[in-house]
């Protein structure tokens, strides 16, 4: 059984390279991807020297998002499971293995976080996000999402083929009622020196994800992303 593991990375310098080594430390079978979202910092160059036979690099012409950046890298995933995870050492490799011994027989499980340790700007959006898809979608009120997921191969596929200008993964899962559970996982503090995320920034987020998926009902063809290198071990 192999696992896919997706980093987006935005300026995170300082770490990544930390996060890679605390993955290598762990005794899962997987494939890193680390796909830098045009940071402006020297998280590109601090990718290329990570690239291994474990590791591959994908760099992004342009700051498409975090979601954009994800999906992007499904395009090169091969393994039976895809897991999401951030790049600012809030949540543990380690927990990649509760959520495997989890998955029984839903298509997606969440890390759900005993203990945010966030900004009260990022947890006034997650209840925020988390209600718009308990509303929408009836998600059951007990299941919490998260930026840590783990989703069988079916589920990558699917997304892949979704052309919502504006993308969010949870949404177009729980758009294709996929089966979701989430457990219990640590939440450490961000070793990031500063959020990618302002208030400003998660309200017009939350506009777009209500926008475009309850009233969008365009069919266009979209540019989600656009890769502008990929970097493979040779």
């Amino acid at each position: 059984m192999r696992i896919d593991i997706i980093i987006p990375v935005y300026n995170s310098e300082n770490t990544i390279e930390e996060l890679v080594n605390k993955l290598a430390m762990t005794d899962l079978n997987y494939h890193l991807y680390l796909v830098d979202d045009n940071s402006l910092d020297n998280s590109a160059k601090i990718i290329r020297g990570l690239v291994s036979n474990q590791v591959t690099g994908i760099l992004l012409k342009r700051n498409y998002g975090q979601q954009n950046a994800i999906k992007a890298a499904f395009e090169y995933t091969k393994g039976d499971y895809v897991v999401t995870m951030d790049d600012d050492l809030q949540q543990d490799p380690n927990d990649i293995k509760l959520l495997l011994a989890n998955l029984k027989e839903f298509d997606v499980i969440y890390g759900s976080y005993l203990k945010k340790q966030s900004n009260h700007f990022r947890i006034f959006g997650s209840n925020l996000t988390d209600l718009f898809f308990n509303l929408r979608y009836k998600k059951v009120k007990e299941v919490k999402v998260s930026s840590f997921r783990l989703m069988k191969r079916e589920v990558v596929e699917k997304i892949k083929l979704d052309q919502t200008p504006f993308v969010y993964l949870t949404a177009i899962i729980l758009k294709n009622s996929f089966k979701i559970t989430s457990i219990k996982v640590k939440h450490y503090p961000s070793k990031r020196a500063k959020s990618n995320y302002s208030f400003v920034k998660l309200i017009k987020l939350y506009f777009k994800l209500f926008y475009y998926y309850t009233i969008y009902r365009g069919k266009q063809q979209s540019q989600q992303y656009e890769i502008k290198e990929v970097i493979k071990w040779n």
